[in-house]
């Protein structure tokens, strides 16, 4: 048997031993810390990353465009020439179609028809009212803003920058009011007067005068074509074409085509 000293050595061994496992047991058990990243750094991205910056720059303000900034449009290359086609209507209206090419055009053009007729083309006696409905503006084939200043009657055109050369404008409208009737005479006869718009600002260019009746004129129903201000020799203008009447006028006869006047049987 152990004596008391031994007894006492072996039980001290033994509660060092279960303290030591006890120890053990706990440090495995505990739960793995894992590292948390400091807020105040952040990762570098890996080569060749498509992130997006962590800032972008302010966009610039737009910038409105200016009169200046606009590019001058350029010349044509269509010969300079004033051609007036018309076409006659059965309720003695006209469908015209005016289209000016020449060099040094104003910035500004002022469109007027008169409000009364008198004068050379038109009988004694007789006082044709006309009227443009509908007018159309186009610059060397661009839409042009017009600026009506008396309904039916005067108009202000502001042509945009433009390179020099030859430009083109061109104006379609209709004219009603503008038939002047026989009598005595034939049924539906009449004078047409026309005073095209754009002849102001015509500086000694070709004039062409093109004139359709009803039905493609096929009927018979224009019977002349005259320019009543060009000299008395030069009057009767205008000639049968085909299912048309047309009018060449030289550059130094332009001033002729101030006023057109078509003779036309309308199935009154």
């Amino acid at each position: 048997m152990w004596s008391a000293s031994a007894r006492s050595w072996m039980t001290g061994v033994l509660a060092a031993a279960l303290v030591s496992a006890s120890v053990g047991i706990a440090w495995a058990a505990r739960p793995a810390t894992v590292p948390r990243p400091s807020s105040s750094s952040s990762a570098a991205p890996a080569s060749g990353s498509t992130s997006a910056p962590t800032s972008v720059p302010a966009s610039r303000p737009a910038v409105a465009p200016t009169s200046a900034s606009v590019p001058p449009r350029s010349a044509v290359t269509t010969p300079a020439g004033f051609d007036i086609t018309v076409t006659v209507k059965p309720d003695a209206t006209m469908a015209i179609v005016e289209s000016l090419t020449e060099k040094d055009l104003p910035s500004q053009v002022t469109l007027s028809e008169l409000t009364r007729l008198a004068g050379p083309g038109v009988p004694a006696g007789r006082v044709p009212e006309p009227r443009v409905d509908g007018l159309q503006a186009n610059f060397d084939g661009l839409p042009l803003a017009t600026t009506v200043m008396t309904p039916g009657h005067r108009w202000l055109m502001s042509l945009p920058p433009s390179a020099a050369g030859r430009h083109t404008i061109e104006l379609t409208y209709s004219l009603a009011g503008a038939a002047v009737f026989s009598a005595p005479g034939p049924a539906g006869r009449a004078s047409l007067v026309i005073t095209p718009l754009l002849q102001p600002i015509v500086d000694s260019v070709p004039v062409g005068v093109r004139v359709q009746g009803l039905n493609g004129g096929v009927n018979g129903s224009i019977l002349a074509l005259n320019c009543p201000y060009a000299a008395p020799a030069n009057v009767v203008c205008g000639q049968r074409a085909g299912s048309t009447w047309s009018a060449e006028l030289p550059a130094e006869r332009a001033a002729d085509a101030q006023r057109i006047t078509v003779q036309v049987d309308l199935p009154f």
